[in-house]
């Protein structure tokens, strides 16, 4: 078998799993396992594929026509351009997402300008990385792979970042994304459940090592921003989602129970016991959580809040702060 006849088969396989991009996912597939750039391949297609080559080529194109998500058969996902390592312990980086980090962005410049109108004389611009306006504490609930935390640290040099997950294996997922993206410096983890991961961590000394960096003290209890893209799947939804992500992608990351709304009342309510003043949450919600999510906000006293559309016009984002 030659490679174009190896990446053909791989195709017709995947067209007749029910796979809508069958050809692009058979040839990141094929560019897995070979390494060919698309000029290789032109080159070399007619090349004899290796035993080798051609078993791990199909044991992955198997894989994709049971339906399991391209990303986690590759082990990698872009987001906000930087990649991120995935498995089935994290929910897959998604764009939609991104439009929460450039809406938590567009807060770190609010605040920045907030407090360089605050600063006269050689108090102002005396830091490179901030303005000479300070670190901004930014607390991401429900980190996953840590995408939205770890791309905020790494586009904002004044950013200290805290991370919390319920799963241990999304905590080793996204300390390992850490690392490979270098913010290991600025950003911490914390295994728990909600707001209790950082409570019960008030007074422990973490010692952890990373890229150089040893850094010791207890967990921060208050921050300028919180951000969370939270599970807000209602229960009974989930077993109406495509097969990639309602077979593959972990429940405990996608169930937002009864209502989808769990995890916002239960955030909304807790966040300003952890917020400085004027501080600002920030979350994802479903197309169709909008308005009850600005009431969850309302109801524990943010003000200021907006229902944010995402690049399909749909409702994506809550903002308020107190």
């Amino acid at each position: 078998m030659n490679y174009r006849e190896m990446l053909k088969l791989g195709e017709a396989r995947l067209k007749e799993a029910g796979i809508d991009d069958y050809k692009l996912d058979a040839w990141y597939l094929f560019e897995y396992v070979t390494g060919f750039s698309k000029q290789d391949y032109f080159m070399e297609m007619n090349g004899e594929v290796s035993e080798q080559v051609q078993s791990r080529f199909e044991r992955r194109i198997k894989r994709r026509s049971h339906r399991e998500p391209l990303q986690y058969i590759l082990g990698t996902q872009e987001f906000m351009g930087y990649e991120f390592v995935v498995n089935e312990n994290v929910l897959i980086p998604r764009q939609d997402t991104e439009n929460l980090v450039e809406e938590v962005n567009k807060i770190i410049s609010s605040i920045r300008t907030s407090r360089a109108g605050k600063l006269t004389g050689t108090d102002a611009g005396t830091n490179a990385n901030d303005g000479g306006c300070g670190s901004l504490d930014v607390l991401d609930m429900c980190t996953g792979s840590g995408c939205i935390i770890i791309s905020l640290a790494a586009m904002n040099r004044d950013i200290t970042g805290t991370a919390v997950d319920l799963s241990k294996e999304a905590i080793a997922v996204a300390r390992r994304n850490a690392i490979n993206n270098e913010v290991t410096d600025r950003v911490e983890f914390y295994e728990g459940d909600l707001f209790d991961a950082i409570r019960d961590n008030s007074d422990q000394k973490v010692v952890r090592v990373g890229l150089a960096c040893v850094k010791t003290g207890p967990a921060k209890q208050s921050f300028d921003i919180i951000v969370s893209n939270p599970p807000y799947i209602p229960t009974a939804e989930i077993s109406k989602l495509m097969p990639e992500v309602g077979k593959f992608e972990p429940l405990m990351a996608l169930d937002g129970e009864e209502d989808g709304l769990y995890f916002y009342r239960e955030i909304a309510s807790e966040a300003p016991d952890f917020l400085k003043e004027n501080g600002y949450l920030a979350v994802e919600i479903g197309f169709n959580q909008g308005q009850d999510v600005r009431e969850i906000f309302q109801n524990n006293g943010f003000m200021d809040v907006q229902v944010i559309k995402d690049y399909q016009d749909n409702d994506r984002i809550v903002v308020g702060h107190l």
